[in-house]
């Protein structure tokens, strides 16, 4: 069953909806662009989240800072991270033992920032990234962190060419799941994308 709830962040809080599971594995769900319409209700956002569930996740998405009844304003995904953050400090106070993020679009580049610049703050143990978008934002100064990384993308995706996704990874460790004639939007291919994290999830389950 999921709850609506408020996340601490600062001086102000963040519009968020927990779904609760197993307090082993917990999942943070960021979404795309919020200047494009983004917010936690997206469909692929809820795609990703119902990968996670049907592998008993307690799973957390949220609505970045400016978006919906989260406080603050778009900080063009710097102070973001700190976003990122307060959702996976909330997790673990809650009790959550082990810690994944999931990002779509937008939400995938501001993940990985947090997971850069947070250092030692979080100890994420699996990353899921849908529609990374290389060839919209920047992602020069990014790379993949150490632990399993799943990416999820369209053949036909506007802002994540599969040749422009292989040069940024350059050879780094990630599971690979493209879906046929999916743009970077998936108004065709969620249950792919849904599939995709189930697999990849409970397969990282059933080795532990």
């Amino acid at each position: 069953m999921e709850k609506s709830i408020f996340v601490p962040c600062g001086d102000f809080n963040l519009e968020a909806s927990i779904s609760d599971g197993s307090l082993k594995y917990g999942a943070v769900l960021c979404h795309p662009h919020p200047l494009y319409g983004g917010d936690m209700d997206n469909a692929v956002v809820m795609a990703m989240k119902n990968g996670f569930l049907r592998n008993n996740f307690t799973v957390l998405r949220f609505n970045f800072r400016g978006v919906g009844r989260s406080g603050g304003s778009h900080a063009g995904g710097f102070k973001e991270v700190f976003d990122v953050v307060a959702c996976y400090d909330f997790l673990k106070q809650k009790g959550v033992e082990e810690v994944w993020l999931g990002g779509y679009s937008f939400g995938a580049w501001v993940a990985l920032k947090a997971i850069g610049e947070s250092n030692a703050e979080m100890q994420i143990k699996g990353l899921v990234m849908v529609s990374p978008p290389v060839d919209f934002m920047d992602f020069s100064h990014l790379k993949l962190p150490s632990c399993p990384a799943l990416i999820v993308v369209g053949s036909s995706d506007q802002l994540c060419s599969l040749e422009s996704l292989k040069k940024w990874l350059n050879d780094n460790p990630a599971s690979l799941v493209l879906v046929k004639g999916a743009d970077h939007f998936f108004f065709h291919g969620l249950a792919e994308v849904e599939n995709a994290v189930f697999q990849f999830v409970g397969s990282l389950k059933t080795q532990r």
